[in-house]
């Protein structure tokens, strides 16, 4: 199967998912990224990677930065 702009590292990049001796892989076309296991489980359900935030992150924490003076 197929994702089109669905990479979740350049962004733009089309990933495919393979098959080899060792088992499944869904990979990179354009940059060659091999997606995590979560990141597998994201896209087979139909999620958008681009609109996740990675572990860690938060969303709009430059808001609650106080400003310089």
């Amino acid at each position: 199967m197929t994702w089109y702009k669905s990479c979740p590292r350049c962004r733009a990049g089309d990933v495919t998912e393979n098959r080899d001796s060792y088992g499944h892989y869904v990979l990179c076309v354009q940059c060659g990224y091999y997606l995590t296991d979560p990141e597998i489980a994201w896209l087979r359900h139909g999620l958008s990677l681009r609109d996740r935030t990675a572990p860690g992150r938060q969303i709009g924490i430059a808001a609650r930065v106080p400003a310089r003076r």
